[in-house]
């Protein structure tokens, strides 16, 4: 997986390769358990370009020509994470429960600009279900939550919603309706 991402207006810029390993079994005929195990090398650099620093100022205002002295910004080390998770399956013809979790920076990388060794990524825990069933006369329901945690911030959200299977032979159609 290679991904890139901007924040900021692109004055941040990250940079991420990964590999990823995963192994379903399966239990029985209703029940499959799957481990997967991901490493990430990552780097993060700041848009120099497009900054103003302070010791730019001068009497005619910000001379954007003038050395930043902010050379530490371009030195942010290449980082790895470690991730992992679990996930179990429960499925007959008509549901399906899964829940797993995943843990991400499980190295605690360092992702500091300054090498400040106590600036690093916390670690990632998020607990997940989802439940799905097709019971009922045409009526199909899906119900999710997640709950998310690292440091000191929690996440929690859960929503679902209902559908009406409107389909004539080959031609699927079903309207849901939720939150």
């Amino acid at each position: 997986l290679f991904l890139g991402d901007q924040a900021a207006y692109g004055l941040l810029r990250s940079s991420y390769v990964s590999s990823s390993v995963s192994y379903h079994l399966n239990l029985n005929e209703n029940n499959i358990i799957g481990v997967g195990f991901q490493s990430t090398v990552g780097k993060r650099y700041i848009d120099r370009e497009n900054l103003i620093f302070g010791n730019q100022f001068g009497s005619g205002g910000f001379d954007i020509n003038k050395i930043s002295g902010e050379n530490q910004l371009l030195k942010m080390p290449v980082f790895y994470s470690l991730n992992a998770g679990v996930h179990y399956s429960y499925q007959t013809t008509y549901n399906q429960f899964n829940m797993g979790i995943s843990l991400f920076n499980m190295n605690n990388p360092q992702k500091s600009f300054l090498r400040d060794i106590s600036q690093r990524a916390s670690l990632e825990t998020v607990f997940y279900s989802t439940y799905e069933s097709s019971t009922w006369n045409n009526l199909l329901f899906s119900g999710n939550g997640i709950f998310r945690i690292q440091a000191k911030q929690n996440y929690f959200a859960i929503g679902g919603v209902v559908g009406l299977d409107m389909s004539k032979g080959e031609n699927i159609q079903v309207l849901y309706v939720g939150s």
